[in-house]
């Protein structure tokens, strides 16, 4: 093994977090003190720079954020991949072996990285990158203040979209929640329609309901039935409230709603067999009004509930049976599974 010294320990709940000098944000259990997981900085598939020590770890609500000298790419390390050394210990060579498939092998979950990231508390992976600075040793300090907005105090010189000379201190702001519509749900699917339901939006003089990227209602309240739909299909819909002026709200939140779909009887199975007859049973289907049997291909009978006795036939013969449900209105559903039946020889 070898020595590397640790710059950052935060604590939260039941993990350790720690960072330092080998590149890594480690994340450990408290009770145990063993690793979790690890998130590497060095230098990534595609990459000019590299990745570099762990300065500073910051518990915040959501997301432990991590701040480096690394201008590369982070992902995470596959803990004990590596580790050749019985007592557990990773060795040099192992650590440079990490190191070169890290630059050359995809994929490792990597992503690109400019002198912080952050790793979502719940899943442990990664956050999206949500920032892009540039600079030289990274971040030093970091805060996340009550308003969600994360502060970074370190050695950064331009944000590059802008070309704004930042000088050392930047904060990240994330995006404003989305002001559309909320609380939209399905409260109903038949075969045919789906009926949607949201809540109130102030000011709100009539709304637009968008179903897979097309307006498809303008109703004026807060419900709305949408007909004329597939059976077994799922859609996804939203809600923009159009106001007075005639301007738009942002959409809601995007809700997939399936319809009904085109069910088969299904359980079907042989209750009695003799030379010359069969009995069959099957689960029924709520709205059907019939049910057809096929013989070989060929409807045999109807009948209104789940039973049906098939007569005269051959001894020691094989059948193949299926139903399939009749409705109010004479459609069809799919026919059920086959079911290979023989009489008694």
């Amino acid at each position: 093994g070898w020595s590397m010294w640790m710059h950052d320990v935060q604590f939260d709940a039941d993990k350790v977090y720690v960072g330092g000098q080998g590149h890594q944000t480690m994340v450990l259990d408290a009770s145990t003190l063993q690793a979790e997981q690890t998130f590497f900085t060095n230098k990534g598939v595609d990459d000019v720079w590299a990745g570099g020590d762990t300065q500073v770890i910051h518990v915040g609500e959501n997301t432990v954020w991590s701040g480096c000298h690394c201008w590369g790419s982070v992902g995470e390390f596959e803990l004990g991949a590596y580790i050749s050394n019985p007592d557990g210990v990773m060795v040099l060579a192992d650590y440079r072996i990490w190191v070169s498939d890290f630059a050359t092998t995809d994929p490792f979950g990597q992503q690109k990285v400019n002198g912080a990231f952050g790793i979502d508390k719940a899943s442990g992976e990664l956050v999206p990158l949500t920032f892009d600075v540039r600079g030289l040793a990274g971040a030093y300090a970091i805060y996340e203040d009550s308003n969600g907005r994360v502060w970074f105090g370190g050695q950064y010189d331009r944000e590059p979209t802008t070309g704004r000379v930042v000088e050392g201190l930047l904060r990240y702001s994330p995006a404003e929640p989305d002001q559309g519509p909320t609380g939209l749900r399905s409260t109903l699917q038949t075969r045919e329609r789906a009926v949607l339901n949201w809540e109130q939006f102030p000011g709100a003089a009539s709304y637009e309901v968008v179903r897979d990227g097309t307006v498809v209602g303008s109703p004026s309240g807060v419900w709305y039935t949408d007909l004329g739909l597939a059976p077994g299909t799922t859609y996804d819909y939203s809600i923009r409230a159009v106001l007075a002026d005639g301007t738009r709200s942002p959409a809601s939140s995007i809700v997939a709603v399936s319809t009904e779909g085109e069910a088969a009887p299904s359980g079907l199975r042989s209750t009695l067999q003799t030379r010359e007859r069969i009995v069959l049973n099957w689960t029924p289907i709520t709205g059907t009004a019939a049910y057809e049997i096929l013989r070989d291909g060929e409807i045999v009978g109807t009948t209104g509930g789940v039973w049906f006795t098939d007569r005269e036939l051959n001894a020691g013969t094989s059948y193949t049976y299926t139903v399939r449900a009749v409705r109010a209105d004479g459609t069809s559903s799919p026919q059920s599974d086959g079911l290979a039946v023989n009489t008694l020889p």
